[in-house]
């Protein structure tokens, strides 16, 4: 299923219908059954979603659930709203022409520089002429001098 691209709209079209919904809902929500010790069949409703990077699971009354369906219907329209005014901005900026004091970079100079590789460790040694232990990456005590150290 491959997505059509969309032509640029209004950007104020794009944001009226963006304040005309409702109740955006974030998530997915899942459908759980279960049967019961007696033997009959539980239906019963989890809410799936993303709160400050951690996965939440959260229970849907059967009150609610068709309140939770049309939140996450407008979530999608939202996502698709939102595309639309990326689409719709990036179009606008890019077809304005570029002013003269705007400096355009050679695509190639990236290719153009020498391209350096990192040390191999037998030749980062070579160069440090000493061997790498644990200590060296610890600096030194300075040592005053005429101060021994005991008390």
């Amino acid at each position: 299923m491959s997505k059509k691209p969309t032509l640029p709209r209004d950007i104020k079209a794009v944001q009226a219908e963006i304040l005309n919904l409702r109740n955006p809902v974030a998530g997915t929500l899942s459908e759980v059954r279960r049967t019961l010790k007696d033997g009959t069949p539980k239906t019963y409703h989890i809410l799936q979603r993303t709160v400050n990077g951690k996965h939440t699971s959260q229970y849907v009354p059967p009150g609610q659930l068709e309140a939770v369906k049309a939140g996450i219907k407008e979530r999608k329209k939202l996502d698709t709203l939102v595309e639309q005014w990326l689409a719709t901005g990036t179009h606008a900026t890019l077809a304005t022409p570029a002013t003269e004091t705007q400096h355009h970079a050679d695509p190639d100079a990236e290719a153009k520089k020498k391209r350096t590789l990192p040390l191999r460790k037998s030749a980062l040694l070579k160069k440090l002429k000493k061997p790498i232990n644990s200590f060296s990456f610890f600096p030194a005590k300075p040592q005053t001098p005429g101060c021994t150290g005991t008390s």
